[in-house]
């Protein structure tokens, strides 16, 4: 805890949103690099190789996440973000089992 805010105090919101905007930067970099590596493996395999199963769904995990991270900077710059849910993105059902978002 930095010695800036006291534990029973909140940080401001404005320090809130800059630490948010730190980090959806750092995300967006690094899965920018691994959605490249994904594209570039996925141009070095075959059609019919069977690991380019695996490589898609790297890139679509990363797509996802690339849009998690682009709403965390909306929110972070204090513009309003849509309450749909993000296509594919893991889900707990009522029962606590989790499923895929459509």
């Amino acid at each position: 805890m930095s010695d800036e805010y006291p534990a029973d105090e909140t940080p401001p919101p404005a320090a809130i949103g800059l630490l948010a905007q730190g980090i959806g930067h750092d995300l967006s970099n690094l899965l920018t690099a691994i959605g490249g590596y994904a594209r570039l493996l996925l141009d070095s395999l075959e059609p019919g190789d069977a690991r380019r199963e695996d490589a898609e769904q790297i890139r679509r995990a990363t797509d996802r996440a690339a849009l998690l991270t682009r709403r965390l900077l909306t929110i972070s710059r204090g513009d309003s973000v849509g309450t749909e849910p993000v296509p594919g993105a893991a889900r707990p059902d009522p029962d606590g089992t989790v499923d895929r978002a459509t």
